[in-house]
């Protein structure tokens, strides 16, 4: 539970999302052809429809569309599933669907 972290397990959590973000835009750039760069990944912890309302009524103006990227990771055979979810604006995803396309 997020109750439990401290702020080395936060500080872990922030480095684990930070590698799966650098991860995911560097094998999209791959797919591509073309280098893309990433801001470090922020850290919510509270209710999910809080944290989705504020970010998401912010982008609502400008796009209609996100990325989720699913992710499962075992430790000590303990599975641990996850959503990173990537918020693009508008033109960063059409360029990004245009590079997709071609």
């Amino acid at each position: 539970s997020s109750d439990s972290l401290d702020i080395y397990g936060e500080s872990a959590l922030k480095e684990v999302g930070n590698i799966t973000a650098s991860t995911y835009v560097s094998a999209l750039a791959e797919v591509v052809s073309k280098k893309y760069l990433h801001s470090v990944p922020a850290l919510v912890i509270d209710m999910l429809q809080a944290t989705l309302d504020g970010v998401l009524s912010a982008l609502a103006l400008e796009t209609d569309k996100v990325v989720l990227n699913r992710a499962e990771f075992i430790v000590d055979n303990t599975v641990i599933d996850g959503t990173f979810l990537f918020l693009l604006d508008a033109k960063s995803l059409d360029e990004i669907l245009k590079d997709l396309r071609s």
